[in-house]
């Protein structure tokens, strides 16, 4: 092999380790136990996550992974940073109007109304039946417990897609 063809094949096999590891710094694979997303996320559901969630932001909608009680937790963003959240009679409110909320899927308790402080969001799972642990009962996810923000699954590939 001649040294140019060799010096071109190290630069090339470099530079596809430094992809690899950018991305795998970035990105994260995890894989849903419990059953508090469902529909739209169902155990057993392998989902990759964007650590570099900051730049991009969180969306009302968007899915993210958080640490509580000493392990990860995923919900779905319904309440942003200044916004009143709030339950009532089973309906989402936010600022005191109900919510266009696709994800409503069940009855919510306990109803009340939260205030979102300026580096939380408000976070439900979709499955919200009366014993998911979300902000409801955990209150506001603060910025320094959000781990990542789903991007999409993987597992299983009959559902693989973005989320």
């Amino acid at each position: 092999m001649s040294p140019r063809r060799r010096h071109v094949r190290r630069g090339a096999t470099a530079l596809v380790g430094l992809a690899a590891t950018v991305l795998a710094s970035r990105y994260r694979r995890f894989r849903v136990v419990d059953h508090s997303m469902m529909p739209a996320i169902e155990p057993g559901d392998h989902l990759m996550t964007d650590r570099a969630w900051e730049r991009r932001g969180i969306a009302r909608g968007d899915v993210m992974i958080f640490r509580a009680g000493g392990r990860y937790v995923v919900k779905r963003v319904v309440g942003l940073p200044g916004e009143t959240v709030g339950v009532e009679g089973g309906v989402l409110m936010i600022g005191g109007r109900p919510a266009v909320d696709p994800w409503w899927h069940a009855a919510t308790r306990p109803e009340g109304e939260w205030v979102v402080p300026s580096d939380s969001w408000f976070v439900l799972g979709d499955n919200r039946a009366d014993s998911s642990a979300d902000s409801r009962t955990l209150g506001p996810i603060r910025r320094p417990s959000v781990h990542s923000r789903v991007v999409a699954r993987y597992w299983p590939w009959r559902r693989a897609g973005r989320i």
